[in-house]
């Protein structure tokens, strides 16, 4: 990650440039991808939060603040990467759920494009961790809680077969009120790293076995569910999972997942047996073997049983660390998510339309 220092200093939009209607009073958040700002609504008296698609790898801010592409090689990957994130726009925008970020607008300015979204009081999870430190925890009964929240938000995009694709501690915000909700999706970086590869690209880690092999459009439910995981085992463990790589690896020279010990001494800090076991098959290499988490993780979304149930649960996953590390099997999303849901009802998957994005005066250095 850019020092945040550099970020300001080099990308970032100074605090009172006004966009349109909005004021930009401070950075929030910030990636590879884009920037966040706390920004004021002047014509409506109230705050938003406004995303800026900023790929660091492939532009440069000008001096009035326009975004041009470093090289003229990186002009298409650029706008690829911004039609993404204006679809990605005009996705959100379709969703009233407590569990997703409110998006109210997108338009264009400066050489790239702007999503307004509500502004919530709370942090991200990555923020809480990182408040924590590596030696602290959090409870299982709080992590339920939260997962509960973000699979509410899972449940209604992949009611209309959309993955999010980009589940980690940076993504899952925490409100005032304890509950948690799903924020930045991953369609622009998923498409700028489909599309340029340097030293800086996204470590394995990031993603997904499937993500790492697989085309463009390959993901699926399993997909956002090995991530969500991944995001649990680090609230249980204090430390990111392994690489899948290295997890291949280890299985090649017949070694131990090294996930696993991590795990077991979580087991001896009061985690229950069924809720690590859950977190081993939610980040099984397999796709297959996902498949009890899955339906383990909506019985808790429906409040209806602990995790992994023992009739789905397999013997002594955690212990014996039998945890397959196998090519996925190929299962259509139909398979899993109507299994889980127990219903035939069929589900778009249609190319979203080009969005509309407004065009907007670039912005000023100071509010009126």
């Amino acid at each position: 990650m850019t020092d945040h220092n550099n970020v300001i200093q080099e990308y970032a939009l100074a605090s009172w440039s006004v966009l349109e209607q909005y004021r930009i009073e401070e950075i929030l958040s910030y990636d590879r991808f884009s920037i966040t700002y706390k920004a004021f609504d002047i014509e409506l008296d109230h705050l938003v939060n406004i995303k800026e698609y900023l790929p660091q790898e492939l532009v440069i801010r000008k001096s009035d603040n326009e975004i041009v592409a470093k090289f003229p090689s990186d002009e298409d990957v650029f706008q690829k990467g911004l039609k993404y994130f204006m679809e990605e726009a005009e996705t959100l925008a379709k969703f009233s759920h407590p569990n997703i970020v409110q998006v109210l607008g997108c338009f264009r300015a400066n050489g790239t494009a702007y999503m307004v979204m509500s502004h919530e009081d709370g942090e991200t999870l990555r923020q809480q961790l990182d408040r924590m430190g590596p030696d602290n925890t959090v409870q299982e009964g709080q992590i339920k809680l939260w997962l509960r929240d973000i699979l509410e938000g899972i449940e209604a995009i992949h009611e209309k077969g959309i993955y999010h694709r980009d589940i980690r501690p940076d993504t899952i915000f925490l409100k005032k009120d304890g509950s948690a909700m799903l924020i930045d999706f991953g369609a622009a970086g998923y498409a700028l790293n489909s599309g340029f590869h340097n030293e800086n690209a996204a470590s394995p880690s990031d993603y997904s076995p499937e993500d790492l092999r697989a085309d463009d459009g390959k993901g699926g439910l399993w997909t956002d569910i090995y991530q969500l995981g991944a995001v649990v085992y680090e609230c249980v463990t204090g430390q990111e999972p392994p690489d899948i790589q290295v997890r291949v690896q280890s299985s090649a020279n017949d070694e131990p997942d090294p996930i696993l010990e991590p795990l077991k001494q979580a087991g001896y800090r009061g985690y229950s047996k069924n809720f690590l076991d859950t977190i081993v098959l939610a980040i099984s290499f397999s796709v297959a073997d996902r498949q009890p988490a899955i339906e383990a993780l909506e019985k808790l979304r429906l409040k209806s049983d602990t995790l992994v149930p023992e009739k789905d649960k397999k013997e002594d996953v955690l212990l014996d660390g039998a945890v397959s590390i196998s090519e996925p099997e190929e299962i259509p999303v139909e398979k899993i998510f109507y299994e889980m849901k127990d219903t035939d009802e069929e589900v778009s998957r249609s190319e979203p339309e080009e969005i509309p994005c407004r065009e907007a005066a670039g912005a000023t250095d100071k509010a009126p």
